[in-house]
């Protein structure tokens, strides 16, 4: 997003899905000043479903009044991608293992037992 065509505006302006939790967030942060993190989902402008890690933050003036908010968005959607993937090798792993007649075990570059099935 070209940065010329945020700055001024807020969430609600920007009619972002997320707009309300972001508020929400902001309302609480405004109140008890701090750090909340929080993971958004996002369209892409190609229609990509997009995933980000966000940290929010309180900004204080020398009174500890809240004077605004910094945030941070981390793009983490192959991450995402690469945990359900893995998550995906394990269940068949683990499938195929239990499944074997007899008893079973994995181990790892160092030799110890990682994984056990006994039938």
């Amino acid at each position: 997003m070209d940065r010329h065509a945020i700055l001024g505006k807020t969430a609600m302006d920007l009619k972002r899905e997320s707009a309300l939790e972001v508020h929400e967030i902001e309302r609480q942060l405004l109140a008890k000043p701090g750090v909340k993190s929080f993971t958004q989902v996002r369209r892409s402008e190609q229609g990509e479903i997009r995933y980000h890690a966000v940290t929010k933050a309180s900004i204080c003036d020398e009174q500890g009044a809240v004077t605004g908010f910094i945030t941070t968005f981390i793009e983490t959607t192959d991450l995402k991608a690469a945990k359900i993937k893995a998550e995906e090798k394990l269940r068949l792993t683990s499938a195929i293992l239990e499944s074997s007649p007899a008893p079973t075990m994995v181990m790892d570059r160092e030799r110890r037992i990682t994984y056990y099935y006994d039938t």
